[in-house]
Formats: C-alpha cells, sequence, structure tokens
C-alpha cells in the first residue's frame, strides 16, 4: 500500500514548489478518532427478536454513512451507563420515521432504556458536515464542540462527555 501511495503522490510532488514528506487524504483515518456523537435514547421496542432503539440522531443527523455503506460502516458503540445490563441484539435508528433512518442492525449493546446515552466513536470525519446542517423532518443538527482537551470528546450532542464519565447536562 505504501508503494502505491508513493507511486501516485510522486508526480503530483514533483509540480509543488515545496518538498513533500506525506501526502494524504485527511479524512477518517486521521479525523475519526478524534470524535464521538452522543445520542439519547427515545424509545425502544422488541421487534423480530431484536430490540428497535429509537435516539435522537440518526443517518440524516449526522451519520449519513451508515446509510450510503449499507450499514455496512461498524461506529463502535457503547451506552457507559448500562454497562451492568444483559447484553442483546439492538437495530438502532433515528427519531425521523423515515425507512431509510437506520443506523446499525444486529448491534448488541446492554439493554437498553428511554434517557440513555449512546455514544459512536469515531465520529470526527463525514459525520456532522453530512448532515448539511439542517432540521430534516423538523429534528435539529446535532450540537458541535470542539475541545483541546485530551480527556475530552471532539463531538457531543446532547450532553458532554469527558474521559471516564458521562454529564446529562445540555449543550451550552
Amino acid at each position: 500500500m505504501a508503494g502505491s501511495a508513493t507511486r501516485c503522490s510522486r508526480p503530483a510532488a514533483a509540480q509543488l514548489p515545496y518538498p513533500v514528506q506525506l501526502a494524504c487524504e485527511p479524512g477518517r483515518a486521521i479525523a475519526a478518532p478524534a470524535g464521538t456523537m452522543i445520542a439519547s435514547v427515545i424509545g425502544t421496542a422488541w421487534r423480530h427478536g431484536t430490540v428497535q432503539v429509537s435516539l435522537d440522531t440518526g443517518a440524516f443527523h449526522g451519520l449519513i454513512e451508515a446509510l450510503e455503506s449499507g450499514r455496512e460502516l461498524r461506529f463502535p458503540v457503547t451506552i457507559p451507563a448500562a454497562q451492568e445490563r444483559t447484553p442483546v441484539p439492538c437495530t438502532l435508528t433515528g427519531p425521523s420515521c423515515d425507512s431509510q433512518d437506520t443506523i446499525l442492525d444486529r448491534v448488541w449493546l446492554p439493554m437498553p432504556r428511554a434517557g440513555d446515552r449512546v455514544l459512536f466513536g469515531n465520529t470526527g470525519a463525514y459525520t456532522t458536515c453530512y448532515s448539511g446542517r439542517s432540521a430534516f423532518n423538523g429534528y435539529p443538527a446535532p450540537a458541535v464542540k470542539i475541545t483541546r482537551s485530551e480527556r475530552e470528546s471532539a463531538v457531543r450532542h446532547k450532553g458532554t462527555y469527558r474521559y471516564g464519565q458521562y454529564s446529562p447536562e445540555p449543550a451550552r
């Protein structure tokens, strides 16, 4: 892979008026780990052996790549306050009631409850920029907070997640 990158970038680098040591697309591989999206559970229901989990954010509110990838892009997901609960198979959906607003199928999580905060890791790239900052179906785009601390998440949605703890205070 490194050889392919060198072959591809060498002709382009030769055209630049300065030396190039590294050429890369600053997308998911670099920026994704910098963000955590936080959603709230607004409801749950058992359907066909799976818990359908309705969240206050979805494919049209920052997680569009789930839809574009056919739900094959697997975001790391956790519910910090529910770690002692029994894991169950879940389907995570957004709030819009649109048939395409499904984020993940068959993800095993501790049994979610209304009000739980769900953390999606690796959302520092291609999340809120794809939401268009619009209120799709009347739901607002996620709030964004950029922090410089190594102990805080880079992106938040309705609440604050700090390394090792969650505070349900609204974004300010």
